[in-house]
């Protein structure tokens, strides 16, 4: 491909729509999808104590609030402001975590997931997907020389070959 991609690159007709829909593609791909999560932790010293605590904090959720309920009941250092955590890549989670967050609505709490000897309640408070960092002049280059290129010799006319390209 490097030896008729010099030869001709001078005479090749490149389908830039189709390079942009394929760079599009790429591009959306490359999307990093985040949450930011609230989250109250529990632990019990025994599982009556832990049943108790879970029970307190489901009524406490139901009439102060997730934020409130995390100040009064989380054992986690996040309960110093409300359960609030930072954006997290959800590519980072524990599948335990993943699997109850990923059906969540914004605004929705999940049941007690039981993590590390204790009881763990996940509100969504957000989603949103960012960009991973890409260099788009050289995805577009990469995109141009790499195999998914399929050079076609569609005609040989006169004393020059026309090259069309079809992005497969």
């Amino acid at each position: 491909n490097n030896l008729i991609y010099n030869k001709y690159k001078n005479k090749i007709s490149l389908d830039e729509n189709k390079i942009n829909k394929i760079l599009n593609e790429i591009l959306k791909k490359n999307k990093i999808e985040q949450y930011l999560l609230s989250e109250i932790f529990i632990y019990g010293k025994t599982l009556e104590d832990l049943e108790d605590k879970k029970k307190k904090v489901m009524e406490s959720i139901k009439t102060d609030g997730f934020k409130n309920t995390a100040i009064q009941f989380s054992d986690s250092p996040t309960s110093t402001n409300g359960g609030a955590l930072d954006w997290l890549n959800v590519t980072l989670f524990d599948k335990k975590i993943y699997n109850e967050v990923k059906g969540l609505k914004i605004g929705d709490i999940s049941g007690p997931v039981n993590i590390n000897n204790g009881l763990l309640f996940i509100k969504l408070e957000n989603k949103r997907k960012i960009d991973k960092k890409v260099d788009e002049n050289k995805l577009l280059e990469d995109i141009i020389k790499s195999d998914e290129i399929n050079f076609k010799f569609i005609s040989t006319k006169h004393k020059h070959l026309d090259i069309h390209c079809n992005i497969l």
